[in-house]
């Protein structure tokens, strides 16, 4: 049995990644204090550990060994427990590495600025440092160079992210607004969930180099499986197996979300995408149905459209945090502000479908306003929002395997 020893920790990929790089038996173990940390390490009930936020410098001094950069960085996250002894390496440095030279760019010579003032902020210091970066800067919130001044470091060409800022905790925020430093040439990011987190889509309008904080969580657990296994010295080091097991776990992670006009098609193409991908099914109408007792259509009727948009939105809100979903989404669910939530772990399909054979039975806003009118309005939300369209008016199958293909051809991309 393997842990992975933190705090909020519920969103981790990590017993997904460790499934396929052969620890079957890998589980999330969410404590409060660096008592418990102690005491679990005493305990030894596990072959191995990882360890997370907020412990990493914590468990460094519970250790009976350490490895030469967990003692450079004074950071633990892998723990190995051989005869009763603990040996603690640093991972996340070789992790890091990995996902900075994947990209191709070269640290040397370059001014870094690091977000964050935990543990893995030491650790990506320490590594910028080694790959030659000229000056290594940090920005906090209490900081000397905090968010607001930090753009005065106008020769700034890479930034670091190792805050939680525009993770599944906090999926609308990012630690820096890009466009602000005129000299940026590449941002990396730990952050991996969602997989599209705020840096990384500011990264892609820039046209500048960006690395997903998955890379470096794939990697580092390579690294810390080679340690669970007694490879101190980490010479079976894999990087087409790390690279297999990011693609995959971009596959798991990802939703699909369809959007479109009533009567499209959205929930019958979605259920079979799903089944053939092996993803959850997820309709919103029927959710709503679910919750409130009634069709979508009664609710408008009897309590208007504001007020099912406000609570269609809630609902959808509470689907930002899933994975490995397809969800159908509502004719309108465009012209609220939930579906923002969906975009990051998202990949968005429009399924247009020919006015004449769209329905307006059970639709009260289609039957009121007029499908064509209703279409020609919604059209350019549609289009703004997807990142891709498939015309559903020839067979459903034809559409679930394009939907599926474009799905696909988008991972590959991504990773």
């Amino acid at each position: 049995m393997y842990l992975l020893i933190g705090k909020q920790i519920e969103g981790s990929f990590s017993p997904f990644i460790h499934a396929r790089l052969g620890a079957s038996d890998y589980r999330l173990c969410q404590i409060d204090s660096e008592v418990e940390l102690k005491a679990l390490f005493l305990q030894a009930k596990a072959d191995g550990y990882n360890v997370t936020m907020p412990y990493k410098r914590a468990a460094m001094c519970i250790m009976d060994e350490l490895s030469p950069i967990a003692k450079r960085t004074g950071v633990v996250n892998t723990v190995a427990v051989t005869g009763g002894k603990l040996y603690g390496e640093n991972t996340d440095y070789f992790g890091l590495k990995y996902a900075i030279e994947k990209t191709g760019y070269s640290l040397s010579g370059k001014t870094v600025l690091i977000a964050g003032g935990g543990a893995s902020k030491d650790t990506a210091s320490c590594l910028a440092k080694d790959l030659g970066a000229k000056r290594v800067d940090f920005v906090s919130r209490t900081g000397g160079i905090n968010y607001e001044n930090c753009y005065a470091l106008a020769d700034t060409q890479v930034v670091i992210n190792t805050t939680p800022l525009g993770s599944w905790l906090y999926p609308d925020s990012s630690p820096f607004a890009l466009e602000k430093f005129p000299s940026i040439e590449a941002a990396f990011d730990l952050t991996y969930n969602p997989l599209r987190p705020p840096l990384r889509l500011a990264a892609k309008r820039l046209g500048i180099t960006y690395s997903s904080g998955l890379d470096t969580l794939v990697a580092q657990a390579h690294y810390s499986e080679l340690v669970f296994k007694g490879d101190k010295e980490l010479k079976n080091a894999d990087n087409g197996l790390i690279a297999r097991v990011i693609k995959e776990t971009a596959d798991f992670a990802a939703n699909i979300i369809l959007i479109g006009m009533p009567s499209c098609g959205k929930s019958a193409v979605g259920e079979l995408v799903a089944k053939a991908l092996g993803k959850t099914f997820v309709d919103t109408d029927a959710v709503f149905q679910k919750r409130h007792g009634e069709t979508a259509g009664d609710y408008i009727k009897k309590f208007g459209e504001a007020a099912f948009r406000r609570d269609e939105s809630a609902i959808i809100k509470e689907l930002s945090s899933s994975v490995n979903s397809v969800v159908a989404t509502g004719g309108g669910s465009v012209l609220g502000d939930g579906i923002n939530s969906l975009i990051p772990n998202g990949f968005l399909v429009f399924l247009d479908r020919p006015i004449e054979k769209l329905s307006s039975s059970g639709r009260p806003l289609s039957a009121e306003k007029g499908i064509s009118a209703l279409y020609a309005a919604r059209l350019p939300i549609y289009a703004r929002l997807a990142d891709a369209t498939v015309q559903n008016d020839d067979s459903i199958d034809k559409c679930v395997k394009e939907i599926i293909s474009l799905y696909e051809d988008r991972n590959n991309q991504r990773t």
